[in-house]
């Protein structure tokens, strides 16, 4: 048999592919083309198969009613699982109530330039009327300053100064 090389549709460099799979390897034997090669056939079978996890939910709920107690042991017996779910689920919580946050202050600055732009003049040869303008906008962009900066300390881990 010829020795033939073939071309790594992920890398592009010329490969010896495997005897017994030289029809259809098309990526060669490196970690990182194999990895990539991977995530490209999972997410072509996810789009081919759309209502496998929702199909696959009932089966979970039925099993899951014959062992009542399965994660409560399992738990028990991995506490490095246990951990990191608990890691797991209060990073989710914090990134949860940042959000809302962000949204409350976007709220927030948003009416407090719209009320700047009320006050508007039709003429603007009143140097005073224009100062005042300045002067509220210079407060908004202060008061978000001020309100980013807390959100940042909120949001460092424990132990960081």
């Amino acid at each position: 048999m010829r020795n033939l090389k073939k071309r790594c549709e992920i890398c592009h460099e010329w490969y010896e592919p495997d005897a017994r799979t030289r029809r259809h390897q098309t990526c060669c034997g490196k970690a990182a083309c194999r990895k990539e090669r991977k995530a490209r056939a999972n997410k072509s079978w996810c789009t081919r198969h759309v209502g496998y996890g929702r199909s696959r939910r009932f089966k979970i709920r039925d099993w899951a009613k014959g062992y009542p107690d399965y994660w409560q042991e399992y738990r028990q017996e991995h506490p490095v699982y246990r951990a990191r779910e608990q890691r797991r689920m209060q990073e989710t919580r914090n990134r949860a109530q940042n959000v809302a946050k962000q949204d409350a202050i976007g709220d927030l600055f948003v009416d407090k330039l719209q009320s700047i732009q009320c006050d508007t003049p039709k003429n603007v040869a009143k140097q005073a009327l224009m100062d005042r303008r300045i002067n509220n906008l210079i407060d908004c962009l202060v008061w978000k300053e001020r309100v980013a900066k807390q959100d940042a300390m909120v949001i460092l881990p424990r132990g960081v100064p």
